[in-house]
């Protein structure tokens, strides 16, 4: 029940994104990163100066360019890994305390706005969660 509810929240979400005015707009970051993955996916992998940012989500966007995945896929695809963020949260929460706190934990963390928020946008920040409670 928990996935349901955070695939319904994202879901609302998604639409309610996909038809505001910030669709399709790009600020400073998500910029740089969008910008940074058509260089890779055109064939410049490897680049000729020093990163400004960790790569790891420029070059996972960039195969997703290479590929032909649209942003709005991608933005699909991100939402459902902060899917599996919630889940791990609920897990996490069981398994340390009890059922009942990993339930609570885990509605929490599905309707979590920070969470959605940054799972609908071409940066980064969305995978620090994922990588925190995965480690």
């Amino acid at each position: 029940m928990i996935l349901a509810l955070a695939l319904l929240v994202r879901g609302f979400y998604f639409v309610a994104f996909r038809s505001s005015d910030l669709h399709g707009v790009h600020l400073v970051d998500q910029n740089l990163y969008r910008t940074w993955a058509l260089t890779l996916a055109s064939g410049d992998w490897l680049g000729r100066d020093v990163f400004t940012q960790g790569p790891l989500y420029a070059y996972l966007l960039g195969v997703a360019y290479w590929i032909g995945l649209p942003d709005d896929l991608v933005l699909v695809l991100q939402m459902l890994l902060g899917c599996g963020t919630v889940l791990l949260i609920q897990r996490i929460g069981a398994t340390v305390f009890s059922e009942s706190t990993g339930v609570v934990a885990g509605v929490f963390a599905a309707l979590f706005g920070p969470f959605v928020y940054y799972e609908c946008m071409l940066m980064k920040t969305f995978l620090s969660p994922w990588f925190t409670l995965v480690a």
